[in-house]
C-alpha cells in the first residue's frame, strides 16, 4: 500500500494498517509542510473560539510557537487533530466526525449567539469545502495560517521502482489536491500506466 501523506501522517498510518490489515506499506508524500517563521500570536482575546482543521497546525501553534489559548473554546475538525490537542493538555476541545460539514454546524451550534469571530489556525491552503460550509453556516471565522503544505518534486526513487515492478496493490490519498500532484508525478516520470 503506498501512502501518500506527509510523513509523519503516513507512519502512524502505516503502523495501522499493519496492526489491522497485515499489510506494508510504502510512504511517498505528495506534500511536504513547512512552519511559517517569526509569526506573531493574533490577539485571541477578540476572538470567540479558536479552530484547528489539521495536527500540523496544532503543532505549529503549541509546539513550535506555544502560544496560550487557555480560556479558550477550541474545536477541531478530527479525532487526530482533537488528540494532537490533548497531547498538548488543551481542554474544552469540540470535535467534529473528520468532515466540514459536521464542524460546522457544531460551531454554529455552540455559537449561536455569538457575534465575535472564530480564528482558524490553519494552513495557506484552506479547503474548499470548508469555506463552502463556512459560508453556508454564516460563520464568521478568520484564517491564519500558520504552516504551508508544499508540493514535492519527485516520486521517490525507491517507491519509482516498486511501482514500475507493479508491487504497488493500493494508493491512499486524503486530498483531490495529492491525487493531482501524485498523477502529474506518474506522468513526469513515464510511469502514468504502471497501474493496471
Amino acid at each position: 500500500v503506498l501512502l501518500t501523506r506527509p510523513k509523519t501522517d503516513s507512519l502512524c498510518l502505516a503502523d495501522e494498517i499493519q496492526a489491522k490489515l497485515g499489510r506494508p506499506s510504502c510512504i511517498a508524500p505528495m506534500l511536504q509542510i513547512e512552519y511559517a517563521q517569526n509569526l506573531q500570536c493574533p490577539d485571541i482575546s477578540s476572538f470567540t473560539a479558536i479552530l484547528f482543521t489539521s495536527a500540523h497546525a496544532v503543532e505549529a501553534v503549541l509546539g513550535q510557537y506555544q502560544w496560550d489559548l487557555s480560556g479558550k473554546i477550541i474545536f477541531a475538525i478530527g479525532d487526530k487533530t482533537a488528540d494532537k490537542l490533548l497531547s498538548y493538555g488543551v481542554k474544552n476541545v469540540f470535535q467534529a466526525n473528520g468532515t466540514s460539514e459536521d464542524l460546522c454546524r457544531i460551531l454554529k451550534e455552540k455559537l449561536l449567539y455569538s457575534t465575535a469571530p472564530v480564528l482558524h489556525f490553519c494552513g495557506k491552503h484552506v479547503s474548499a469545502v470548508l469555506k463552502e460550509w463556512i459560508d453556508s453556516y454564516a460563520l464568521h471565522v478568520e484564517s491564519f495560517p500558520v504552516y504551508e503544505a508544499k508540493d514535492v518534486r519527485q516520486i521517490p526513487l525507491d517507491v519509482q521502482r516498486l511501482i514500475k515492478g507493479q508491487n504497488i496493490s493500493d494508493v491512499i490519498f486524503y486530498s483531490a489536491r495529492t491525487a493531482k500532484i501524485f498523477v502529474a508525478l506518474m506522468k513526469k516520470n513515464g510511469l502514468e500506466n504502471s497501474f493496471k
